[in-house]
């Protein structure tokens, strides 16, 4: 029997190491060493998933309330507003013009009247977005 195991404890673990065959369960703890060595680098790889999760889960539902807000915020009636709008500006910017121009004339020598300079630019003054014959309504 080994002597001076109590000082000593690695010479009690040698000597009962002699009956014992250790190849099997080195194996075995190599195999278990590498598999915690996988799981350890899969939960360090995972660990901020649960929060990306919440952060994407919060990005949909801003996402979702954006949606539901442009389908029932009527977007095409302001598109269609602005496209009204859009045409009817070079036309009163003319208007603006030819006010300017017979206002300061003491005798208007030009007419002045809304309907020919907006057949000029092309703009209906009738237009709505109720109106079918606006073809935007």
């Amino acid at each position: 029997m080994a002597r001076g195991y109590n000082d000593d404890p690695a010479l009690l673990l040698e000597f009962l190491d002699g009956f014992v065959v250790r190849h099997k369960y080195d194996e075995r703890e190599t195999e278990l060493l590498g598999l915690l060595a996988d799981n350890g680098a899969e939960v360090a790889r995972t660990t901020g998933i649960r929060k990306q999760i919440r952060k994407d889960e919060e990005e949909e539902s801003r996402l979702t309330a954006a949606l539901k807000a442009a389908t029932e915020g009527r977007v095409e009636d302001i598109a269609k507003w602005a496209t009204i709008l859009a045409s009817q500006g070079p036309m009163l910017d003319e208007l603006g013009a030819r006010i300017s121009m017979a206002s300061a004339l003491r005798k208007p020598e030009t007419s002045l009247s809304l309907e020919e300079i907006a057949a000029e630019f092309g703009v209906d003054l009738r237009a709505s977005l109720d109106s079918p014959s606006s073809g935007l309504g």
